[in-house]
């Protein structure tokens, strides 16, 4: 059946107050768009009228809105334990990798920009877009399409992918290629005016992106439509569970924030969220889970419930998982979510900062980047977790 999107439940205690307030202030943001400008910044303080969602929020506190433990006697868990191997990838210049894309144990992609330096010491001013795990070592390459008769190697910030020759890649537009040769869909020529910057589907025949100013199309294989969000703010995740056909995507901007859901290539439900989010992940068992200012939401019983255990984070980015008890997000560090408790990997350097991440079965891979001087951005950098047996 088709979900449907339930009253919005935030009523986190006194302990969640003070980091969803200071999230709401200043949500620092990593998008490639404003990096062009600045390697770092703060978005515009959130008007005060906001506030007043804050006290409804303590007020609420009373209800019991905070997702309460697990029954530890019940609890099915899996383990905490990885090894973990790190690789920084580009000579510097602003390189990073802004998602990932795990098609098995020996085949990764990373899509971004990673600078390399010619035999002179100088940097080419043409970036590397793709990296690609073997199974042993990173390689870069360019993905080169053709657009308005001229080749170019687009910045990518999304990839999907199916098989090792069924691959989506996203910057702007759609990209579609078997690893070797890729074909651009000028989205914007087909009178869409759309931008899109992530994409997911249940394959290549039905295929959702998501983008800057409320962009939403849909490709069925053969044609391209566009789809009406009812917002202007850019869209910053999509996932979706096929089995129960369910679409959630996150949109989220200064002035307004809200998940939408899609169903028969149109948005069904939107709902108003009071902070900014920026990442969505739905598990096989149809609950949803988002992760945004104030931490990590679940969807529980019709209504959005804040997870325990991340009482620290001020802002979480991606969230993705293999099931309801094997979840993964980025809280500033990344965190594991057994089923019971939440585990972080304090090994991982904190000078890394990811803006993506990938899951599958027992291989955890995330993007980022590297801070010199802790400003500015200098390599891109990618961490592969491995469980343990």
């Amino acid at each position: 059946s088709t979900c449907v999107l339930r009253e919005l439940s935030v009523s986190p205690c006194e302990n969640y107050i003070e980091s969803l307030l200071t999230s709401c202030l200043f949500v620092l943001s990593f998008d490639r768009d404003e990096q062009k400008e600045s390697n770092m910044r703060f978005r515009t303080p959130i008007p005060f009228g906001l506030l007043a969602v804050f006290f409804l929020v303590y007020s609420s506190c009373k209800n019991g809105g905070v997702d309460p433990p697990p029954d530890t006697n019940k609890a099915d868990t899996t383990s905490h334990n990885f090894t973990w191997r790190i690789d920084t990838l580009g000579d510097g210049n602003g390189s990073s990798l802004n998602d990932i894309a795990i098609i098995n144990d020996t085949l990764v992609y990373g899509v971004g920009e990673i600078y390399l330096k010619d035999s002179t010491g100088q940097f080419d001013p043409l970036p590397y877009n793709i990296a690609r795990w073997n199974g042993s070592k990173w390689s870069v390459q360019r993905a080169t399409v053709n657009y308005l008769g001229n080749s170019t190697t687009p910045p990518l910030e999304g990839i999907f992918a199916f098989s090792p020759t069924d691959i989506w890649l996203v910057g702007g537009f759609p990209i579609h290629g078997d690893g070797t040769t890729w074909t651009l869909y000028q989205l914007q020529d087909m009178g869409l005016g759309v931008s899109v910057s992530k994409a997911w589907g249940i394959s290549s025949g039905s295929m959702y992106f998501v983008g800057r100013n409320g962009s939403i199309a849909f490709y069925n294989g053969s044609t391209w439509k566009r789809i009406d969000a009812g917002t202007s703010a850019d869209f910053k995740d999509i996932w979706g569970q096929s089995n129960v056909q369910r679409i959630l995507a996150v949109a989220s901007s200064p002035a307004e924030t809200k998940i939408v859901s899609l169903a028969n290539q149109s948005v069904i439900e939107s709902l108003f969220w009071p902070v900014a989010l920026r990442s969505i992940w739905i598990s096989t068992s149809s609950i949803a889970y988002l992760s945004g200012a104030g931490g990590v939401w679940k969807q529980r019983d019709s209504s959005w419930k804040l997870v325990e255990g991340l009482q620290d984070s001020i802002f979480s980015g991606a969230i993705r998982g293999n099931s309801d008890n094997d979840i993964v997000v980025n809280v500033g560090f990344l965190a594991h979510f057994n089923g019971k408790t939440w585990h972080r990997y304090s090994e991982i350097p904190s000078e890394f900062k990811f803006y993506s991440l990938a899951v599958n079965q027992s291989t955890i891979v995330a993007v980022g980047f590297t801070l010199s001087g802790g400003l500015f951005v200098d390599k891109a950098v990618v961490v592969i977790g491995r469980r343990i047996p």
